[in-house]
């Protein structure tokens, strides 16, 4: 694998870096490029991953608050970093990324992302890798529905044990499905760090635990597919409930990256830096619509 880019929604730098921050973390950062990542204008899930896949910040467009917009694949106006990738012919696993419907019927495989939706009944192309997902557990919200998730509010280490029980059946899917398609590039999306940070604070012990299963991840993720680079990041950071900056239950517009293909110290980047990063790991120009540069 060229590139494996992984990405836990809502995980600030504070936590990436900090005292929460994994072993597998500080091991990577000690030898390369990493830092805070500013997300888009409105520092939420919808729009930072739009403007991972498109380059754009579109916050206006997608809005805010109880008016946030969801913009589809089949909505977005100019070619994605996977339009282009697989112009290119790379070979592409995605698993489970944000606003992934409609399905385009990339190669090698995708899975969306739909956590109201029973794992068994997640799209994906194409059809025959349906049989892998019988041991994939969806998250939080596919297992136990809404009205159940929400009565476990208060109770961060429940959410954080059945967190782990689903993010593992998704790993197991996805390395199976990247090594059995032979990918170029993959990419997995985590959404429990953005689940479990709705529900705690910071002082929760769950926090340092939350952190300690992303490290875990990644490192079971490097080992078995041997990505020769890895991007990981955030979409955006989080204020847990109980802080005071910047308040309780509030996004927080800084993110993390820790990026191997650059040796180098802690330096500030911005999400829409992603997709020009990703597509010259593949020797492909940035297009002139993409506002980033690579890191």
């Amino acid at each position: 694998m060229r590139l494996l880019a992984v990405a836990f929604d809502a995980v600030g730098q504070e936590s990436a870096f900090g005292v929460d921050s994994p072993p597998m973390f500080k091991n990577l950062t000690e030898t390369y490029l990493h830092g805070p990542l500013q997300s888009t204008k409105t520092a939420h899930t919808g729009p930072a991953n739009t403007a991972i896949y498109e380059g754009i910040d579109r916050s206006d467009i997608h809005g805010t608050g109880k008016a946030m917009k969801v913009i589809p694949w089949n909505k977005i106006e100019n070619p994605m970093i996977f339009d282009i990738l697989a112009e290119a012919n790379v070979k592409m696993g995605l698993m489970n990324l944000p606003l992934s419907n409609p399905v385009k019927p990339y190669k090698h495989f995708v899975i969306v992302h739909e956590t109201r939706t029973p794992p068994s009944q997640l799209s994906h192309y194409p059809e025959e890798i349906g049989k892998y997902l019988e041991n994939y557990q969806g998250d939080i919200l596919n297992e136990l529905g809404t009205e159940a998730y929400v009565k476990m509010i208060h109770n961060g280490q429940k959410a954080f044990s059945l967190s782990k029980k689903y993010a593992y059946s998704k790993v197991d899917v996805f390395k199976t499905l990247c090594a059995e398609r032979d990918v170029d590039f993959g990419f997995i999306y985590f959404d429990f760090t953005d689940r479990i940070a709705h529900i705690i604070n910071r002082s929760n012990p769950v926090v340092k635990s939350m952190m300690l299963l992303c490290g875990d991840i990644l490192s079971n993720l490097m080992i078995s597919l041997k990505p020769e680079h890895t991007l990981t990041f955030s979409d955006h950071g989080w204020g847990f409930h109980g802080d005071v900056m910047p308040g309780p239950g509030l996004h927080n517009p800084i993110g993390f990256y820790i990026y191997t293909g650059k040796e180098g110290p802690r330096k500030e980047a911005k999400i829409l830096d992603l997709a020009p990063t990703i597509l010259r790991e593949f020797n492909i120009d940035t297009p002139s619509y993409m506002e980033g540069k690579p890191l």
